[in-house]
């Protein structure tokens, strides 16, 4: 597995094992704007997925929002915004964590 470089705001790499998961968007009062991000199958038992959380600011949503609707290589960098993460699926963990949960966690 390699670690992404980030160069110019570009990854040089693409992440390696793609998962299934889940977006829900909500909004607060003062515009900001939470992308909650749940790893693992759908209707999956949520405590036993990981959790990521992006939080955009007003600006920073419109930012992303104007850069996913005109896709274009010009238009393409990073987007600031905070990240929350809870880790609770066996995946998460390290080998013996993996070997104690057994093999219908896999």
């Amino acid at each position: 597995m390699t670690t992404p470089q980030i160069e110019s705001g570009q990854f040089s790499d693409v992440i390696p094992g793609v998962v299934d998961g889940t977006v829900t968007a909500t909004l607060d009062a003062e515009g900001n704007v939470s992308l909650h991000v749940l790893v693992g199958r759908h209707g999956r038992n949520s405590e036993r997925c990981d959790h990521i959380e992006f939080i955009l600011t007003e600006e920073n949503a419109r930012q992303l929002g104007e850069m996913l609707t005109t896709a274009t290589a010009a238009r393409t960098g990073p987007v600031p915004c905070s990240v929350g993460v809870r880790l609770n699926s066996p995946f998460s963990g390290t080998e013996a964590d993996l070997a104690s949960a057994g093999p219908s966690a896999r």
